[in-house]
């Protein structure tokens, strides 16, 4: 998995307002859905090149069941 190590400023504030935690085993990212902690990395997190942490803000998971919704309404 591959873990985007996000600037400085971007790092501090999602920190500060609880979007990132630091943890023992690394530093985790808050999906917005369903607002749990996973670690910032590929394997939680699609790839968002336009985002400044380099993460899409939703988790696979909640990613997946958001398009399957979509496609069904």
């Amino acid at each position: 998995a591959y873990c985007p190590i996000p600037r400085k400023g971007a790092l501090m504030r999602r920190l500060a307002t609880g979007q990132y935690q630091a943890t023992p085993l690394g530093l985790e990212a808050r999906c917005t859905v369903c607002n749990e902690y996973w670690p910032a990395d590929t394997e939680f997190f699609h790839l968002n090149q336009s985002s400044t942490t380099g993460l899409g803000a939703r988790c696979k998971a909640c990613d997946i069941d958001c398009r399957a919704e979509a496609q069904a309404a």
